[in-house]
């Protein structure tokens, strides 16, 4: 997969966001497929608490981005099929 690049337009900065910071947290497929990571364990019929641990670790959210907005614009790179989370506070 490649990712896109591009600016998102924040509607409710039409005007005056000096200084707004975007928030922002990316899902994909590949980053928290929890069935993919639990195939590729061999499908075990009863995880052990190892395995458990395993699969919360490598599916977990990951970290929200922290970026300053320019000219009322979020700067993000998207994954194909990526739902993201956008907040922003001024």
């Amino acid at each position: 997969m490649t990712a896109s690049e591009g600016s998102v337009p924040v509607p409710s900065c039409a005007r005056n966001c000096a200084g707004a910071i975007g928030t922002n947290g990316q899902l994909t497929a590949a980053s928290t497929n929890a069935l993919s990571k639990y195939a590729a364990m061999g499908k075990p019929l009863a995880p052990t608490p190892v395995q458990v641990d395993q699969l919360n670790r490598e599916t977990a959210l990951p970290a929200a981005e922290h970026t300053h907005l320019t000219d009322g614009k979020l700067e993000h790179a998207l994954e194909p099929n990526a739902l993201v989370l956008v907040k922003v506070d001024r």
